[in-house]
């Protein structure tokens, strides 16, 4: 085989120094980048185009390479993997190789040079020596020059134990600050006392963790693996955070600067409870919303921008919370939800369900029906939900029907568990539940569209329903049944009207109020058997879905 001798294969990742100016940092990216190249998500700094990138260090090339798009750092040949905003991204990097036939002649070399501006390589990274005869150097050349390595040294194959300590592999840390390298595999004996089993020196950075050594796989060949992932530290411009000041920093709001570890410039993160882009600016952490709060179960939690405090609640309605939470059912619903860990339904505090309506404002309510009011609600986040409060209320003594009082609670904890666990996009979808106040609340998603009723004979009569429209609607629901019919634990709303059916602004269906329904699961039946009506079978939902075709002039 031809010597292809020493190459020089000269990388620049990025090749344009920043200045940091007024101008620039007042800058923002256009509204139309592209955001996707591969798998690969693309977030500011970076960018594929003019308008999207902080300046040209932060390109990345989207190539079409066959059948799929591939990114490149600049306009380079090195392959981008990942990219984080904490000042890290994720490429492949070529190994390096020194091959020689059973008389020691060098036969097949390949080695890497790479120039790094304004990115170094992290410290995460190791520099890899692979071969029993075989050993590696890391040149860091720039202002100060040095060297790093380590050999390895066998006389046959070593135990497939996975080590990589110095028996057939070894690595040993890069320097901090590295920029410009090159990564040179070297031999003492060009292999002639190991050929038969290791004819080649690799020399090669991978990220610490991504590199398990095989003796009997590696040894030949590297498991044909040429390219290995190599992590880079990545920064604005090249003067420090006290180098600049606000109006020419590239941190926007609710974020602040941060040196850069590895080299000249800085990064930007976002402020303790804010997240987000912090060169686009941070938004607010509701950490009530995301139970990411340390309040005890005595507190309640508030939002604050940037922050959170707890308030404790007063002792005499706390025992007041909890007997209305076990009277609503929540002991039979926590023990529910608790067998399914992947359930995430969030359980509301009676002072979020109040500052969402507004105090039960009646500008705040959609609708009254026989199992209860709807109000529109807004929550912390500022999105919009439905939350349903029951009626009449659960263990109200005026109640005369004492024996309802059951049914009403179990009808409430079977809608509970009837939609945490319906995945269907034509299905309500439910956000989570109250049980601290007198009757229950479900939050579930807001439909904006209103009821089939209202479109057909109510508030939005005045909107025609054209009869294709109709026909579909009808379609959906039927084929929305089916599925919960055919799902492998079958479900049977027993409830279906127009009044029942919601609408998005396209006029998609909704199903939803499945407090009658009856799910086919052998551990609620035993609870619940005596409060559904009986003879509920398949040819019920038919029969009413019929009766609703009727009410939509579609039969």
């Amino acid at each position: 085989m031809k010597f292809l001798g020493e190459t020089l294969v000269q990388v620049s990742l990025l090749a344009l120094l920043y200045v940091a100016g007024g101008s620039t940092a007042a800058w923002q990216p256009t509204l139309d980048c592209q955001t996707k190249c591969g798998n690969l998500t693309i977030e500011y700094p970076f960018g594929t185009s003019p308008g999207c990138y902080h300046d040209e260090s932060f390109l990345i090339t989207c190539n079409q390479t066959g059948t799929e798009q591939k990114p490149f750092l600049r306009k380079g040949n090195i392959e981008v993997i990942n990219i984080s905003l904490n000042g890290e991204l994720r490429i492949l990097m070529n190994s390096s190789r020194a091959c020689y036939n059973k008389t020691g002649t060098l036969i097949d070399y390949q080695d890497h040079h790479i120039q790094l501006t304004h990115f170094a390589l992290s410290i995460k990274n190791k520099i890899t020596a692979v071969g029993c005869d075989s050993y590696v150097y890391l040149n860091n050349m720039g202002v100060r020059d040095s060297s790093t390595g380590c050999l390895s040294v066998c006389n046959s194959t070593p135990p497939n134990d996975g080590l990589c300590s110095g028996d057939g592999c070894c690595q040993t840390p890069i320097p901090i600050g590295t920029s410009y390298f090159a990564v040179k595999p070297y031999s003492f004996n060009n292999h002639t006392d190991v050929f038969q089993f290791n004819p080649c020196s690799y020399a090669f950075l991978v990220e610490d963790g991504s590199f398990n050594f095989s003796a009997s796989k590696d040894l030949v060949n590297l498991r044909n693996t040429t390219r290995f992932p190599v992590v880079v530290d990545w920064s604005i411009g090249d003067r420090k955070c006290d180098q600049i000041d606000n109006n020419n920093s590239s941190c926007r709001e609710n974020s602040i600067c941060v040196n850069s570890t590895s080299g000249s410039g800085y990064t930007c993160e976002c402020k303790k409870g804010f997240e987000g882009n912090p060169y686009l600016g941070c938004q607010d952490i509701d950490e009530c919303s995301k139970d990411k709060h340390t309040c005890a179960k005595q507190e309640i939690c508030h939002n604050n921008i940037g922050s959170f405090h707890c308030k404790k609640r007063q002792e005499l309605s706390i025992i007041v919370l909890e007997k209305h939470f076990e009277r609503n059912g929540g002991i039979m619903l926590r023990q529910l939800l608790s067998a399914d860990s992947s359930n995430e339904i969030k359980i509301f505090i009676e002072e979020e369900i109040k500052i969402a309506t507004n105090g039960y404002h009646e500008s705040r309510m959609l609708g009254k029906g026989g199992q209860g009011i709807v109000y529109k609600g807004i929550l912390s986040d500022n999105s919009e939900v439905a939350i349903k409060k029951s009626l009449p209320r659960i263990g109200d003594p005026s109640n005369a029907a004492h024996q309802q009082i059951g049914t009403q609670v179990a009808e409430f904890i079977n809608e509970v568990i009837i939609l945490s666990r319906i995945t269907d996009t034509k299905v309500v979808k439910l956000i989570g539940c109250c049980l601290e106040t007198e009757v229950p609340f479900l939050v579930y998603e807001f439909v904006s569209g209103g009821t089939l009723s209202d479109n057909l004979h109510g508030s939005k009569s005045g909107f025609f329903l054209q009869w294709k429209d109709r026909l579909r609607i009808a379609t959906e629901i039927a084929t929305t049944l089916a599925s919960l019919h055919s799902a492998q634990v079958p479900i049977i709303h027993r409830d279906v009207k127009p009044t029942n059916i919601l609408l998005d602004e396209e006029l998609s269906v909704k199903v939803a109020d499945f407090g009658a329904s009856r799910i086919q699961l052998q551990n609620c039946l035993t609870t619940l058997e005596h409060h559904l009506r009986p003879k509920v079978t398949l040819r019920s939902s038919k029969f009413q879905l019929k009766l609703l075709a009727i009410t939509t002039h579609v039969l």
